[in-house]
Formats: structure tokens, sequence, C-alpha cells
């Protein structure tokens, strides 16, 4: 584990820049390195020990290395595409740089793209069934699933848009409203400009999205 740490460390970019490590993350990783090389040259040290602390160091290492300055990804360029997502049949149409839901029963629609640490994701939205007493949502995904979809019984982060409110929930056994806000922001006949992250800080990970300026999610999960 020493070595691999060791390894991916010499690619790390430091900077203020999208994308690149916080200034120090570096030296931070040194440091790690070298408390843990030290403990596994102990005499007395066992091989379970030795497997526990490869399992601690890599944890610590991995908050180090995702700890980066928030990048902006723009999911126009996978819509224009139309690959990579995951839908039931005649359910979605995709033409030029849109995609439309056609069916607004149980319709769902996901991507298989992973999501990264520290990365913004914004996409356009423009609905015309909040008027019609119907609802809609958005969510990352908490866990990998053999699914690309993200709602049934998949843990997930999300937000459910209706005519006069937004709700931020957390789902993965029962459903829980965590916050609930008035919508003003996303209305029927209206594109705006939605983005949706999980951003990691230093005893947990926090999960936002924005309409526009507003903040219409706010989630904070707390490192274990």
């Amino acid at each position: 584990m020493i070595e691999s740490c060791t390894g991916k460390m010499t690619a790390i970019v430091e900077g203020e820049n999208p994308g690149e490590n916080k200034p120090g993350t570096v030296e931070a990783m040194k440091s790690l390195i070298a408390e843990y090389q030290k403990k596994s040259e102990s005499e007395t040290i066992t091989q379970k020990e030795v497997k526990r602390m490869a399992i601690e160091l890599e944890e610590k290492f991995n908050k180090l290395l995702y700890k980066k300055n928030p990048q902006v990804f723009d999911m126009a360029g996978m819509v224009s595409a139309g690959a990579g997502w995951d839908f039931a049949p005649n359910q979605v149409v995709f033409a030029k740089d849109k995609l439309t839901i056609t069916n607004l029963g149980a319709s769902t629609i996901g991507t298989n793209t992973r999501v990264e640490p520290q990365t913004i994701y914004k996409f356009r939205i423009k609905t015309d069934i909040l008027n019609r007493g119907s609802w809609y949502g958005f969510a990352l995904r908490a866990q990998n699933s053999p699914t690309a979809v993200a709602w049934g019984g998949n843990p997930q982060y999300l937000a459910i848009v209706k005519k006069d409110t937004i709700e931020a929930q957390v789902w993965g056994g029962p459903k829980n409203i965590v916050n609930e806000y008035p919508n003003t922001f996303l209305k029927d006949g209206e594109e705006a400009e939605v983005e949706i992250s999980t951003l990691d800080q230093e005893d947990g990970t926090s999960i936002i999205s924005r309409a526009g300026a507003a903040v219409i999610l706010s989630l904070f999960k707390k490192a274990p």
C-alpha cells in the first residue's frame, strides 16, 4: 500500500485551479506515508496489524487525494451524444442537445458516468408538468449499483420538485425528507440552469444543488 500511495503522489498537481489538489497536499501525504512506514518497521508487528494499517493508510490517503478544488462538468455534451444513459424503451427522445422524457408515468433516466468527488454537475431543465400536479426529481446515487437509474432501493440524495415546494430527501431504507424549500426557482415553461455536486469537507461530504444562484438542496453526510 505504501508503494501504491507513493506512486499516486507523483501525479498530484497542487494549485488553486479547478481539479487541482489544494496546496500542501503532497507534504501531508509524505508525512502520512512516513508515519505508516515507521509503524510497519516495528519488530513486533503482526500480519493482522499490517493489514489493518494498510486499510487505515488507504482511507487517510484517499481523503487527501480527493480533496481538490471543485471543477464544473457540463452535462450538455453527454446529452448531445445520447450515449451512456440507462432508461426504459420508448420513454426518452434525444434530439440535438436536448433529451425529452415522453412517458410521465414512472419514467426514470440515469447516466452510467461515475460521480467524481469535488465536481459540480451542470445541466439545463425545462418542464410542463408541475401545473398538472405532477413532480420530478434529480438525484445522486450514494453507492454503486448494477443499474444506472437512481430510484428504487438504491441509496441516494435527491431533490423532489413540486409546483410550490422543493424537498431535499435521502433515500435508502425509509424515505426521509430532510429539508423543504419554497419553489420560486423551477417553474413550468421556464428553462433553468441546475447544478448538483458532492464536495468533501473536513468531517464529511456536502451534497448541494442550485438553480441559478439559489440553493435548492443542501445535505451533509458526516464521515464515519
